[in-house]
């Protein structure tokens, strides 16, 4: 597959059932798509991610992925992130995300993974979140991804 350079890039990735047990997946509306964001500049507005596909299976939204380094210690640096999330559906949704931390080359170096968080039917709100990254790593991270899984709860 040609992705072309620049664009983001949504992966769908099923990881419900093997974390979380078949019952947690409701009426099996689990999805976990995937996006990415370049470091922010200071001249340069953050990157804004792409819908997942359109799909009443999909109907949800993750746009502005954006981190900053807030604090450098002696031994770790810490990136903060932030991002908008939205449920499209008209179901309670809970959502589980998990922030991989990217090298020049796309491979994962460190992440985060935050506690779920329970949306109201078409409720937006901002998550954030951090990790303290070794000194060693830190200044390899270039870019960093979001998977976000949703599960139906009502």
């Amino acid at each position: 597959m040609n992705i072309p350079a620049g664009k983001i890039v949504v992966a769908l990735i099923f990881i419900g059932a093997i974390l979380f047990g078949i019952a947690l997946l409701g009426n099996g509306e689990g999805s976990s798509p995937r996006a990415t964001s370049p470091k922010p500049q200071a001249t340069v507005p953050p990157a804004t991610e792409t819908s997942p596909p359109t799909s009443p299976k999909y109907n949800w939204e993750l746009s502005g992925l954006t981190y900053n380094i807030t604090e450098k210690g002696e031994t770790w640096w810490k990136f903060a992130w932030q991002a908008t999330l939205k449920n499209n559906t008209s179901h309670q949704v809970e959502f589980f995300i998990e922030v991989n931390f990217l090298d020049k080359d796309g491979f994962i170096v460190d992440d985060d993974i935050e506690n779920p968080s329970t949306f109201n039917p078409n409720e937006q709100r901002v998550v954030r979140g951090y990790a303290l990254i070794d000194i060693e790593i830190a200044p390899d991270v270039k870019s960093i991804e979001a998977e976000v899984t949703a599960y139906i709860i009502d």
